[in-house]
């Protein structure tokens, strides 16, 4: 039992970067929305899954086989809104 309690400790502890920086996210997207265009906002917004793509690759070691899609999608969005 107490090995299963640290084992999950340790998850959340993985967690918890990503977890913060997904707050400040919410938080840098709130504030942006009365500062400039909703037009320049979203297309900023729709890059989050590269970044919480990127940084789950960096903290959680995870591989992603579904990236290079990821990055085309979001090349499109980007030179559509500019």
């Amino acid at each position: 039992m107490r090995c299963v309690v640290i084992h999950l400790l340790m998850q959340y502890a993985k967690l918890l970067p990503l977890a913060l920086i997904h707050m400040l996210g919410n938080v840098f997207t709130n504030m942006s929305l009365g500062k400039v265009a909703v037009s320049f906002t979203h297309t900023i917004k729709a890059m989050e899954p590269f970044f919480s793509v990127l940084l789950s690759a960096l903290f959680l070691g995870a591989v992603i086989g579904w990236f290079t899609p990821l990055l085309g999608y979001l090349s499109l969005k980007v030179e559509s809104s500019i």
